[in-house]
């Protein structure tokens, strides 16, 4: 193969490893100017460690797979040995992408539940107080 398709592939994998790198940091930032529940500020960290690993070894594998290209065929066992290694760190980092994607659907799925549970709250209280005040209880004086 020429070496243009692997500056070309290498490349690609690279920048689009720069650009979610980029993308995480502008979302951390704007996760830090908000007010947020430090629940959620923590998980938030946690996740921008995660995928900054993730992306991170991404743009690593780009290089790996351009320092390919030199790796003699001549010597099959430290060719194939190093493709090896490449494939392997491809499954890792699959696996990364994997965790964080299931560390994010039951976080989120937490905070759904969460959120059902006070709005039920919510509307018990508001049922209670609608009915008290109906039946003539109202906490609050008449003349008020």
């Amino acid at each position: 193969m020429d070496l243009t398709v692997w500056i070309l592939f290498s490349g690609s994998v690279m920048a689009i490893s720069a650009g979610l790198i980029w993308s995480h940091f502008r979302t951390w930032k704007s996760a830090q100017r908000r007010d947020l529940e430090p629940r959620e500020l923590g998980f938030l960290q946690r996740q921008f460690r995660r995928r900054m690993q993730t992306s991170s070894m991404l743009l690593l594998l780009g290089g790996a797979i351009l320092a390919g290209y030199w790796v003699p065929r001549e010597r099959p066992s430290l060719y194939v040995f190093y493709w090896c290694g490449v494939f392997l760190w491809t499954i890792w980092i699959m696996l990364l992408a994997v965790g964080d994607a299931v560390l994010s659907r039951l976080y989120l799925r937490a905070e759904v539940r969460q959120r059902q549970i006070d709005q039920a709250r919510a509307q018990a209280e508001l049922h209670r107080t609608t009915l008290s005040k109906r039946n003539g209880k109202s906490k609050t004086p008449p003349n008020s």
